[in-house]
């Protein structure tokens, strides 16, 4: 996925080519490195091809008519992983249209996976963004994408009722551009979707921990996880309520606790470090109590690094820069 992503970089014009540079230098604002992006795409990745095999069974047995991917902050296609401006690789978007054709390709189990989903949906609020992320795009006639805000366009998307749905929610650690319960709600409502999440849990502790005044931070709290939910018997509330007192373990616990409040059976949290620590979860969610499941956290769980050290010399091997290790992928 690195050299696919050098290929779509070397193709878009100069101007373009800064216009990605102006998102990694907001989101990337460092020279360092970000070699924890690989365990977030390596659970994704491995997410999809489990997601359509099983979906395609479903399919095909008259349960659902089409698997459909929902991917809520897209950004313009390509996600920084080391210092180095050549360090990218696809970002979840492109991971979701591509990598389906190299699993099939490369292991003989997977093959009929190679068609990927029936439809896929980019939503992305920068048109910076947008525009980028068109042009990887605009050959796929069963692609879509949207610039605009998730809350506005998840619950308008046209997807069939009876459609099985991926939906990814990588929202950075901004208050502001987290889904709201509304708009995740009245979507899972009206679809039968499993849920990928990254939960920036540090990060939004601190901004919680920002507001000055209850009336406003219950406010700001009961947009992302529900009404009412300051008052609910959640793990997390009673601290996400009160003044200056929200910790990383209650946001955590809030979002799971929202999942499970609107039907996931299994909510699942898989921890992204970085140097000093956990950086953020990603949080998956399933309607299905299937032991494949189980099965899936326990292989993200083995073969995802547990040290940062380790996630590096892993990417310097990927992009030729080192030898010796085992193939991550």
């Amino acid at each position: 996925m690195h050299k696919k992503a050098l290929e779509l970089m070397d193709s878009l014009p100069e101007n373009q080519k800064n216009q990605v540079q102006v998102f990694f230098d907001k989101y990337y604002p460092t020279k360092e490195q970000h070699y924890w992006s690989v365990t977030k795409l390596f659970a994704h990745a491995m997410y999809i091809p489990m997601f359509l095999q099983i979906g395609l069974h479903n399919v095909a047995k008259g349960k659902f008519s089409k698997l459909v991917y929902i991917d809520t902050h897209s950004g313009p296609g390509l996600a920084k992983i080391g210092g180095d401006e050549r360090d990218i690789v696809l970002g979840s978007a492109l991971l979701a249209l591509h990598w389906p054709r190299v699993v099939a390709s490369q292991v003989p189990q997977f093959k009929n996976i190679a068609r990927g989903f029936d439809e896929l949906h980019f939503i992305e609020l920068s048109w910076r963004n947008t525009n980028i992320l068109r042009k990887f795009v605009n050959s796929f006639t069963h692609v879509k994408v949207y610039t605009d805000d998730a809350n506005r366009s998840l619950p308008r998307i046209p997807v069939d009722e009876r459609a099985l749905v991926y939906l990814f929610v990588d929202p950075y650690g901004e208050l502001d551009s987290q889904l709201s319960y509304d708009a995740l709600s009245s979507f899972v409502a009206r679809h039968r979707a499993d849920i990928m999440m990254s939960v920036f849990a540090s990060h939004l502790a601190r901004g919680f921990s920002s507001i000055s005044r209850i009336d406003l931070l219950k406010e700001r709290v009961e947009r992302i996880f529900g009404p009412g939910f300051c008052t609910s018997t959640c793990p997390g509330a009673q601290l996400l309520c009160s003044i200056g007192a929200a910790t990383r373990d209650a946001v955590l616990e809030a979002f799971k606790c929202l999942l499970r409040k609107l039907g996931y059976q299994k909510v699942v949290d898989i921890p992204v470090r970085f140097e000093k620590g956990i950086l953020y979860y990603m949080v998956l969610a399933t309607k299905g109590s299937g032991g494949w499941i189980d099965g899936y956290i326990d292989y993200i769980s083995n073969k995802a690094p547990k040290d940062y050290e380790t996630l590096k010399k892993l990417w310097l091997r990927a992009t030729g820069r080192l030898v010796g290790l085992d193939n991550f992928f």
